[in-house]
């Protein structure tokens, strides 16, 4: 099992999760971005099942690029099967929600934030902030809010870490 931190970009994902990563000693993993190239979104999500825990994800493509992926026309790039897998894992889901904060003062990441995916996402933002919240109805355990007590999160992350 781990704790998988999810939210649309500029919603606390990151300061939220190297917080909890700092306080309970859980190896912290950061999204590695889109896919690098044909059937590699599979072999990330085979190679983060392969990793000692206990850990903290910041996204899990089970989660994102299932979201994302329809942003840029790529929803079957995850094994059906390797979804599953990952959801019969039962771990905790924290959905971070910018509430009404958008993407000013976005922190970009060169390495997977090309210009075209920032343009993208600005242009989708309000479908992609709805699959997102979709996803947590139904999936996340804890909600988060920047200026919500992040103390209050990690207490309930240590039940379980």
């Amino acid at each position: 099992m781990a704790i998988i931190v999810e939210g649309i970009d500029n919603s606390g994902k990151s300061t939220l999760a190297r917080l909890i990563a700092k306080r309970l000693g859980l190896l912290l993993v950061e999204s590695e971005g889109p896919p690098k190239y044909p059937g590699e979104m599979n072999a990330r999500v085979e190679r983060y099942f392969s990793m000692p825990g206990p850990l903290l994800f910041v996204r899990h493509p089970c989660v994102s690029q299932v979201i994302y992926g329809k942003l840029r026309g790529e929803e079957d790039s995850i094994s059906a099967d390797l979804v599953r897998e990952f959801y019969n894992q039962q771990h905790l889901f924290i959905y971070c929600d910018p509430l009404g904060r958008g993407l000013e003062g976005h922190v970009v990441k060169d390495e997977h934030d090309s210009p075209a995916h920032l343009k993208a996402i600005e242009d989708k933002y309000s479908n992609l902030l709805a699959m997102y919240r979709d996803w947590a109805i139904n999936r996340a355990h804890m909600f988060y809010r920047i200026g919500d007590s992040m103390d209050r999160v990690v207490k309930a992350c240590s039940t379980v870490a």
